[in-house]
């Protein structure tokens, strides 16, 4: 095709001009991407479904009972919560269920000497039948890493 000017049209990838029959056809075109969008978004919306039959952990047998007490600084007021799982709390659920690094600690474990804020909660109770006593500070970089893998549990910072 020649475009105004003599220039001459070299197609989406350059080189040789293409088909639209063969352009529609190749991935990572505007058209292989639409398919492969609406291909994921279907895939998504059956397997919801499923997830949510699994239970809100992602496992039917997990349970816990604990008390989370929040403080996020010397001048505001302590929160004390009491959750259950399985429960309407599903997300909190799901990151007590993902994180026994944070509610079991490994005594040895090397952390950076970053301050990531005041904030502190305590978790204690039973989780999956084990006892949890666990106190979360953002004083080092393992404990803004235990906060942020129990987000739901505690609050967001």
């Amino acid at each position: 095709m020649t475009l105004a000017g003599g220039r001459q049209h070299s197609g989406p990838f350059g080189g040789i001009p293409r088909s639209r029959q063969a352009y529609d056809g190749e991935v990572g075109t505007r058209a292989g991407v639409v398919r492969g969008i609406l291909a994921l978004g279907a895939a998504i919306l059956l397997a919801a479904p499923a997830a949510q039959a699994a239970g809100a952990t992602g496992s039917e047998d997990f349970t816990a009972r604990v008390t989370v007490t929040v403080s996020l600084g010397p001048d505001v007021p302590k929160t004390r919560t009491v959750l259950e799982c399985p429960g309407p709390r599903a997300r909190a659920c799901r990151a007590l269920h993902a994180s026994p690094q944070s509610l079991w600690p490994d005594p040895d474990r090397v952390c950076t000497e970053i301050y990531g804020g005041p904030q502190w909660a305590r978790i204690r109770g039973v989780v999956d039948g084990r006892s949890v006593d666990v106190i979360v500070n953002r004083a080092n970089g393992c404990g803004i890493e235990d906060w942020e893998s129990l987000r739901g549990v505690v609050p967001r910072v």
